[in-house]
């Protein structure tokens, strides 16, 4: 397993809402349908406005593609044509700086990429107040891992396996180390031992309580916390542990069993 550096849609907004309400001009953010934005207050232009467009899913990568608007009102009727080419004159360097910002990484980090170039579309007398602005879409691309581990299923397991076990070397086992990469995390053992894989795996998926000879519950005859044990048919032993509890044990790295004589 290990941890991606994913931004979620959420956290796209909120940092593009971030940056529309630090910045000295913008008046109002929005986010939907454009149709549904609330344009009727004449005080808060001009405003940005986000639409999600089209999203996809590729190796190691997550991209949205966003249609960004910025939109002023004319005020004055009689100057309105003026007030529209100063409209989209500003409008124009609203989209600039917004590109400047992801590009120079201030509104995410620098694992975030933009595709270039980006074209936007000037507009006048659009939507039901006659804005004036430009649009234009932009592809924010992010980090994405093909990452099972992270889904938070009930009952859903995540397999974990052992190295292959050599009876030869060692003719019995009796513990499992749980290893985040390469790093004890958890253990569990019992006193005895068994000299085969078929009933290593019994053991593993026993629970017979109280031992004497084993007094310490926590990491006496504890495998079955971890989850439910297999011959995995290649030497290996194969344990299908609960995904919270691999997350739990090992949140960024690979969780891995070491069979072992204790």
């Amino acid at each position: 397993m290990s941890d991606s550096s994913l931004y979620t849609y959420n956290i796209i907004i909120a940092r593009l809402r971030e940056f529309a309400d630090k910045h000295a001009l913008i008046r109002k953010f929005t986010h939907g349908q454009i149709s549904q934005a609330d344009l009727e207050k004449e005080d808060e232009f001009p405003f940005m406005h986000v639409v999600p467009n089209q999203f996809s899913i590729d190796a190691g990568q997550l991209t949205y593609s966003l249609e960004i608007v910025f939109a002023d009102l004319p005020r004055d009727k009689e100057l309105k044509i003026e007030y529209q080419r100063h409209s989209i004159s500003d409008c124009v360097l609203l989209f600039a700086d917004l590109v400047n910002e992801i590009e120079n990484g201030q509104i995410f980090d620098e694992s975030v990429i933009i595709t270039k170039p980006i074209q936007f579309t000037p507009f006048i007398e659009e939507f039901s107040n006659v804005l004036s602005g430009v649009q234009g879409s932009i592809d924010i691309t992010v980090d994405y891992e093909w990452n099972a581990c992270d889904i938070p299923y009930n009952n859903q397991t995540v397999s974990v396996y052992s190295q292959v076990i050599d009876f030869e070397e060692h003719p019995v086992y009796n513990s499992i180390r749980y290893l985040c990469d390469g790093e004890q995390v958890a253990v569990c053992y019992s006193p005895g031992g068994q000299p085969n894989l078929i009933d290593l795996v019994a053991l593993f998926n026993s629970n017979p309580g109280t031992d004497p000879s084993c007094p310490d519950p926590t990491y006496c005859y504890c495998w079955s916390n971890y989850g439910t044990y297999y011959d995995n048919g290649d030497g290996r032993i194969r344990c299908e542990m609960p995904i919270l509890i691999a997350n739990q044990l090992c949140p960024s790295g690979e969780l891995t069993l070491d069979v072992i004589r204790d």
